[in-house]
């Protein structure tokens, strides 16, 4: 089994958070003796397995409402590159959380070590996915975001024009200007509201009013 878990590490872009997860589950799942089988890690799936189903363990076990809370933080917790659309983690507050299921959910993911509590700044708590290989190798999100990754990615290109509109004080002469990426937000916001936060809202509203009122 050491071999084992030697080789399928060398094949593993995220081979540390991975193992960590694995070793710890193996553990848990020992045989009599302590002794780590293979049958454990079989019904882990592997080394790209087992933090999925750690996660998943994890979710099955709490309550429905905090179960369905997992949908409307995913949205916070996760981007994407605007190269190749992959997915990576992003900081989210702990005053964003808009309900007791919401931190509830992220209490336990954080207990788990599955997301990590920060200080950011102006010396206000988030938190934010502890290891990234939780994005690829966790079967429920990795469909999460392979539905929404056409609308994640175009609200990754909207990114740079929220900032610096909220930057220059929400200035009218820094809203987004006749171009593609005005009306592909338009439609991403429309088709899934739920994935942008209200800056977000904000500008692509306030950047087609702005449009009608020039034409």
């Amino acid at each position: 089994l050491d071999d084992r878990l030697c080789a399928d590490a060398m094949q593993a872009g995220d081979a540390l958070p991975l193992l960590q997860y694995t070793l710890q589950a193996l553990y848990l799942a020992r045989a009599p003796g302590d002794e780590l089988t293979w049958a454990a890690y079989d019904a882990l799936g592997g080394l790209e397995g087992a933090i999925g189903s750690r996660a998943e363990a994890i979710l099955a076990a709490l309550p429905v409402a905090q179960q369905a809370a997992l949908s409307r933080l995913l949205p916070r917790l996760v981007t994407v590159s605007t190269d190749d659309a992959s997915p990576s983690s992003r900081s989210v507050t702990g005053a964003s959380l808009a309900d007791v299921h919401e931190r509830a959910l992220v209490d336990a993911l954080i207990e788990a070590r599955l997301l990590v509590a920060d200080r950011l700044g102006g010396g206000e708590i988030g938190f934010r996915v502890a290891h990234e290989a939780l994005l690829r190798r966790w079967p429920r999100v990795t469909a999460w975001i392979a539905q929404h990754r056409a609308t994640l990615t175009a609200r990754a290109e909207l990114g740079p024009w929220v900032r610096r509109w909220l930057d220059s004080g929400r200035a009218r002469t820094c809203l987004l200007p006749r171009v593609p990426l005005l009306w592909q937000s338009r439609d991403a916001v429309r088709a899934a509201p739920q994935l942008f936060g209200r800056d977000e809202h904000d500008v692509v509203t306030r950047s087609q009013a702005r449009l009608t009122a020039l034409a």
